[in-house]
């Protein structure tokens, strides 16, 4: 249950919310398996906030849970897209950059 719940609030971009019940199922005694912890940081890959998902990674690597190739792909994806968003911002600050100094009646 409390996976499919992190998993929908993971999907719908509720991070908090997720969050609340990833911690509450540990508070109860449970361990999060693979599953779950790929479900957050897929969660919050998906959200931009790739800190927390390192941190959740970090997490799931210390309490001895072996990361897959899903883990891997949801942090490769997360990474990936917060590159190009990067070279998409650069990019458009110098098309800005080139309207202010080009003199060209053309």
């Amino acid at each position: 249950m409390y996976a499919k719940l992190i998993d929908a609030f993971g999907r719908d971009g509720d991070m908090k919310r997720a969050q609340w019940v990833f911690d509450l199922l540990i508070e109860r005694g449970m361990t999060p398996d693979v599953i779950t912890y790929t479900m957050m940081i897929n969660g919050y890959c998906r959200v931009n906030c790739l800190q927390q998902a390192r941190g959740i990674f970090n997490d799931m690597k210390e309490r001895g849970i072996l990361p897959n190739v899903i883990t891997y792909t949801g942090l490769l994806d997360g990474r990936l897209k917060e590159n190009l968003r990067r070279a998409c911002s650069l990019q458009h600050g110098k098309e800005r950059e080139v309207e202010k100094t080009d003199d060209s009646p053309f």
